[in-house]
């Protein structure tokens, strides 16, 4: 797995450097991506790939969803900006899924 999240960091820095600007980002911004950049991506993707051993194939899939679905929630509650119903019905779907299939376990 980790070749192939390695690589796939590389395939998204090559899609997205012909379109950045790096003379627009502040010291501060510059700051943020990098604590995103390893924080949220680097040591997020490096656990995933350390406990995807660990537990089945449809767990990981299940665990990994979760992501997208909290995405709204934080920026909801740290924005302000409300999502639509139809968000929070989906994400409370793979919520629901998430937590059956954890209490099965």
């Amino acid at each position: 797995m980790a070749p192939a999240t390695c690589m796939s960091q590389v395939v998204v820095l090559a899609a997205a450097a012909p379109l950045a600007r790096p003379g627009d980002v502040g010291a501060r911004d510059l700051g943020l991506l990098v604590a995103l950049g390893v924080g949220q991506i680097g040591l997020g993707l490096a656990f995933l790939t350390l406990g995807a051993r660990l537990i089945p194939a449809a767990e990981v899939a299940l665990l990994s969803l979760l992501e997208v679905v909290l995405g709204p929630l934080w920026v909801w509650l740290a924005q302000s900006e409300r999502p639509p119903a139809t968000t929070i019905a989906g994400g409370l779907v793979v919520v629901a899924a998430v937590a059956i299939q954890t209490r099965r376990a």
